[in-house]
């Protein structure tokens, strides 16, 4: 039977629902194929709302059966309003840009508008910024040196990991850098331009061209 729940910290999470600047939306799913037509739908999301420093201040988890693709969206609507709420004008991250894309359809196309202009897919932006490196959610941990708690598993995992990789993705942007083999590092430094260096000797045929110049009388 098809069952759709969430589980809200409302405590914790109607303290700033307003989408401050400094806090994110991290939102994890589950995405399963339907056997019959083998479409790809969202059965399961938890969506954490966390701070500037990757702490959790709220969470929504919208938990569903297995009752086809359909069904699936028709129950999603009645919880479209609470999600709407919990996400509000904050910035959205997940792990795959197109199927949350895709999970957006049935919205009026300004609601579908505004919240794709509110996410970042942290694998496309990973891509950019690491060219030719793993871009999963622990590779990605790893390289900005962040951690999580190590029991954690599943799609709890992957929305705690995304909470903790948001505020990272939000900080200014980092000097330029250039690629060199596989790895990211900073240009090496470049001396100023000295503008009292003597002026290196003329060659050879330059200064018999400049004597013979002397001897017609036109330097």
């Amino acid at each position: 039977m098809l069952r759709a729940t969430s589980n809200w910290n409302r405590d914790a999470g109607s303290l700033k629902l307003t989408g401050g600047p400094m806090q994110n939306i991290a939102i994890a799913f589950t995405v399963t194929a339907d056997p019959t037509s083998k479409a790809r739908y969202v059965s399961e999301l938890i969506a954490i709302r966390g701070d500037d420093q990757g702490h959790e201040i709220g969470r929504l988890h919208l938990q569903l059966g297995d009752g086809g693709p359909e069904s699936i969206q028709h129950s999603l609507a009645a919880q479209v309003s609470e999600l709407n709420t919990f996400i509000g004008a904050a910035p959205i991250f997940v792990r795959d840009g197109a199927m949350w894309k895709r999970f957006l359809r049935g919205r009026s196309p300004e609601q579908v508008k505004q919240l794709l202009g509110q996410t970042t897919d942290v694998t496309q932006w990973s891509r950019r910024n690491y060219p030719r490196q793993r871009n999963d959610l622990a590779s990605l941990l790893k390289r900005l040196k962040l951690t999580i708690d190590g029991s954690l598993a599943g799609l709890e995992r992957d929305a705690v990991a995304l909470a903790r990789i948001a505020p990272m993705l939000r900080q200014p942007a980092a000097p330029t850098v250039v690629l060199v083999s596989s790895g990211m590092q900073t240009p090496p430094s470049v001396p100023p331009l000295r503008t009292d260096a003597p002026h290196p000797r003329p060659g050879f045929r330059e200064r018999l061209r400049l004597a013979w110049c002397v001897l017609r009388g036109d330097a």
